[in-house]
């Protein structure tokens, strides 16, 4: 390979550093200087030789189902998981007692996993861009959460237990179909919680007769 190549690769590795580093600034709870892994297996074997792992990052793995490793990593805080393809999670995920914060945007859930509901330590809960239509009523059991994103889903029921979360500080429901009235439902529910919502929409839902 000529020098040119090297460097354009070397430019390119910098650029895909670059866009890492930008989709990690800002998470709720993580902190600027937290240290990540970007492959399950380098961590499992940093684990091994006594390195604490607290945030991974498997972003684009094509994952369809959590890999069971994952729950080796006893200290893990932080856990990325955008653009994969799972659709549900594993009841040993509620075994990771040290996770904080969940990453789960542009996957292919259409239902709020049962799983989430055990993990009362989660404090940051991430599912943009799914498919999921409705907030579980038991959802007030996430007792520590903080920051709950369903930006750009189908949410059609929100559960008077939101009001119910004692921590919570931020609901992103944006791009979710919203008419005016179920926007003041929600505010008037978290008076105290910073709620973001786009403009509601229009739309009247009427129950049509089955065919």
């Amino acid at each position: 390979m000529t020098w040119r190549g090297w460097m354009l690769l070397a430019a390119m590795a910098t650029c895909t550093l670059a866009w890492g580093q930008a989709r990690r600034d800002g998470i709720p709870g993580v902190g600027a200087g937290t240290v990540w892994f970007d492959d399950l297996d380098d961590a499992l074997t940093a684990h091994r030789a006594g390195t604490p792992v607290v945030a991974l990052d498997l972003t684009r793995h094509k994952l369809q189902a959590l890999p069971q490793g994952l729950v080796e990593l006893t200290a893990l805080r932080v856990l990325m998981l955008h653009k994969n393809r799972l659709s549900d999670l594993p009841l040993w995920l509620a075994d990771m007692e040290a996770l904080q914060v969940l990453l789960l945007d542009q996957n292919r859930f259409d239902a709020f996993p049962d799983v989430l509901l055990r993990m009362d330590q989660l404090e940051t809960l991430s599912f943009g861009d799914n498919f999921i239509e409705e907030i579980p009523l038991d959802v007030d059991h996430m007792v520590s959460l903080r920051h709950l994103a369903l930006w750009g889903n189908l949410i059609g029921r929100y559960p008077a237990s939101l009001g119910d979360l004692p921590n919570l500080r931020t609901l992103d429901l944006l791009h979710n179909d919203m008419t005016a009235e179920e926007q003041e439902l929600v505010s008037s529910m978290l008076p105290q919680v910073k709620v973001l919502m786009s403009e509601p929409c229009l739309c009247e839902f009427q129950d049509q007769p089955r065919p």
